[in-house]
């Protein structure tokens, strides 16, 4: 749909309304995903695995980023201003339409993990009632997981996504190159997430995280005034790169730290629920917050408050309601 729409000079206001509701498809088909996904790579997980496992679903996504980097760099070099705005930037959402018969392909073979089977043969008669004690016996977890996915889903949108747009309209550096920083961060986050992940199966995972997000968002507030007091190309990459340092910290543990709280029977649409709300949230309303803050404000330091903001809710949710996940077998849906 958001390859193919018409221009507003053919259909007026109705084509950016099609983009729009095409993106909330694309948000819930996605976001959709990230519970059954994540659930599905701890339960095939050996124990004392689950974290290096689970950070395959992050490594994922920054493998995203360093192609959507790639894309948006590649048009800016390849194609004039003029062509990019007329129909370039159709193109990265055209090939986008390749993983359709993939997704298509591993969901018609892919078998449910022995857990849930043995789960499932013991619990013939679901009913909405496990729903319902989703929030009265897990909300605890529900309540950690949300505030910890802020921080994951924060650093994501506003980092990766709305910096480097904030680079060219407010600092106005080159935008082929902000997009070249982000390709160098999303090639760090896929090789350090498993790494991090594999830590976090030796070390306190909640410790790690704690840790992680209190140095992201030191680090995003003192380079975003280092960047501002002179920006230029080598301080935007120099931010983008030691924040996606930190981010790995916070990638790596985070889906496994959220998910195995929860016992198999909620745990897909438990995890689901947290991310998708977070991430509609603190995710994909923060370039638009973050814009308006700097037109009201004045401020450019805007996004890093917004950073600050986001971790400290993180940090109060997930450092006061989080919970030992040996627990978690004695909490049934």
């Amino acid at each position: 749909m958001i390859a193919f729409v018409p221009g507003y000079h053919m259909i007026g206001i109705s084509a950016p309304i099609l983009v729009v509701v095409a993106r909330i498809i694309q948000g819930f088909s996605a976001g959709g995903e990230f519970g059954g996904a994540t659930s599905l790579l701890i339960e095939y997980a050996p124990p004392q695995q689950r974290g290096f496992y689970g950070s395959f679903q992050m490594c994922s996504q920054a493998l995203a980023i360093t192609f959507a980097g790639f894309a948006a760099y590649a048009l800016s070099i390849w194609l004039s201003a003029g062509s990019l705005a007329a129909w370039g930037w159709r193109l990265p959402f055209l090939f986008g339409i390749l993983v359709g018969p993939v997704g298509y392909y591993i969901r018609k073979r892919l078998r449910e993990s022995p857990e849930f089977e043995a789960y499932r043969a013991s619990h013939p008669d679901r009913t909405l009632a496990g729903f319902r004690n989703m929030f009265v016996r897990n909300g605890r977890s529900l309540v950690s997981g949300f505030g910890l996915t802020v921080a994951a889903t924060i650093s994501f949108y506003v980092t990766f996504i709305y910096m480097p747009i904030f680079a060219d309209r407010e600092l106005h550096l080159p935008l082929a190159d902000a997009g070249l920083s982000t390709i160098m961060s999303g090639i760090l986050l896929v090789g350090l997430c498993p790494f991090t992940g594999y830590l976090s199966d030796r070390w306190n995972r909640k410790r790690m995280l704690v840790l992680a997000m209190l140095l992201y968002a030191l680090v995003a507030f003192g380079l975003t005034a280092y960047l501002l007091h002179a920006p230029s190309l080598a301080r935007f990459i120099l931010l983008q790169f030691i924040s996606a340092l930190c981010i790995g910290f916070i990638w790596g543990p985070y889906p496994t730290a959220i998910t195995e709280v929860f016992p198999v029977g909620v745990r897909s649409t438990s995890v689901s629920l947290i991310y998708n709300f977070s991430v509609m949230l603190f995710g994909g309303l923060a370039p638009l917050i973050i814009t308006w803050l700097v037109k009201l404000t004045g401020n450019p330091m805007s996004p890093a408050y917004y950073i600050v903001c986001g971790v400290a809710i993180s940090l109060l949710s997930y450092g006061l309601f989080s919970r030992d996940p040996r627990t978690f077998a004695a909490v049934t849906p």
